[in-house]
């Protein structure tokens, strides 16, 4: 075995078992695209190792999602297949495993489309998968979200290699990003998780009311409700199992309070939206919690279709906050890729909140979570907010201020 191989096996054992937490006779669901297919066979045929009941694989194609955009007929752009729907739907019942793996095949594939139309795809599915996103908030199945390297997207990431030896690269940062070159990939993990966990004890005990942002293109200000939860390195199901949302993983994060986020902020990378639209230098203000003014150089109008979805969709349901230290940040790279570029930054999260950074969160009727601020809606878009110039300081609920992050590094 090349070493190639031996790392994917090593990255494909650790989305299954930091990720999913794989146990024996589970049901494992993977979707991937087609040029993923390597790692997808070394996530089955680890998983079957493991004592996995059924690997179920549904791969997506690029090409074949710009030829319905370019061909469909408009009202055929709300579909979404029954058979992907039962799917899910089955495996939320019998708490089977998610995994989703991210890697565009080719970044600039959906140029050129009109926003409305790809909007229209984006927000059928957001619509009719709502019940799937709503089970993955509340954790009432295990799921983890796993990057994969593919030719296009090394060539985006870096243009002055070609071929094979940019896609190699870009294995290489992966491998290097989750830890896969230490020496014993385990002990790193704890060790990482272990921090991040500090990190969110210090920040609950301090009990932060509100947020203050600033640096260049940013002055905002957000409130937490007096009962959040911050929350870091991984997750827990209903039913009390250890789980990882994200591989990578190297955010704190918690759920505002939508009501209270005031003021101007402006992103600090791309957004590659749902692995299809990019949109760059987002800007953003916000009024009592309400977004109301949106500015972007490209692809914003995709977004403000996107937004329309619902009343929800213009509200903060998340922060998170990710030093400068992070491993995907000190690459260097844009990666043209959110699950990357947002463990690189501080961000925030237009559209839906998680129920778990509020206390008793899971168990708050629609009223009452709307009494305590927790957002909902069928989005969640996380934009990237964060660098090494920004800082965070903190007013705390016993009267009190922090300095919580200063020149994009924790400042306790």
């Amino acid at each position: 075995m090349d070493a190639f191989a031996v790392n994917l096996k090593k990255y494909a054992d650790l989305i299954l078992k930091r990720g999913i937490h794989l146990r024996k006779d589970e049901y494992v669901l993977i979707v991937a695209e087609i040029e993923h297919r390597r790692l997808v066979l070394a996530l089955a045929e680890s998983a079957y190792r493991m004592g996995a009941s059924y690997v179920n694989v549904i791969y997506t194609d690029e090409r074949v999602a710009r030829s319905r955009l370019d061909y469909s007929s408009a009202d055929n752009l709300s579909i979404v297949p029954e058979g992907k729907i039962a799917e899910l739907k089955n495996l939320i019942k019998i708490k089977g495993c998610y995994i989703m793996l991210t890697g565009s095949e080719n970044p600039s594939i959906l140029n050129g489309i009109d926003a409305k139309r790809s909007s229209a795809v984006i927000s059928a599915k957001r619509e009719k998968l709502d019940f799937f996103s709503i089970a993955a908030a509340e954790n009432r199945l295990k799921w983890c979200i796993a990057g994969a390297a593919t030719e296009g997207l090394a060539g985006e990431i870096f243009p002055d290699l070609r071929g094979g030896n940019a896609k190699e690269r870009l294995w290489e940062e992966i491998f290097r990003i989750c830890r896969i070159n230490e020496k014993d990939v385990n002990k790193a993990w704890d060790k990482h998780v272990e921090r991040l966990n500090g990190v969110t004890d210090r920040l609950n005990t301090a009990k932060v009311e509100k947020l203050h942002y600033s640096g260049p293109g940013i002055d905002l200000t957000i409130g937490l409700h007096k009962d959040a939860v911050w929350k870091g390195g991984g997750s827990e199901t209903e039913w009390g199992e250890y789980f990882m949302l994200n591989i990578p993983t190297e955010e704190i994060y918690t759920a505002p309070d939508y009501r209270t986020v005031n003021g101007v902020v402006q992103s600090t990378r791309p957004l590659f939206f749902e692995d299809s639209v990019l949109i760059r230098d987002i800007r953003m203000e916000f009024k009592d919690g309400k977004l109301v003014e949106l500015d972007g150089s490209e692809g914003i109008e995709s977004l403000r279709e996107v937004l329309k979805l619902d009343a929800g969709a213009k509200r903060l349901g998340e922060v998170a906050l990710v030093e400068k230290t992070s491993p995907v940040f000190t690459s260097g790279l844009i990666f043209y890729d959110t699950l990357y570029d947002e463990n690189a930054a501080s961000h925030i999260a237009l559209g839906t909140a998680y129920p778990e950074c509020i206390r008793n969160g899971k168990s708050l009727s629609d009223t009452e979570k709307d009494r305590v601020g927790l957002n909902r809606s069928k989005v969640h878009i996380d934009i990237m907010i964060g660098s090494s110039e920004v800082s965070i300081d903190a007013e705390l609920y016993n009267g009190g201020t922090e300095s919580i992050m200063k020149d994009g590094l924790f400042n306790f």
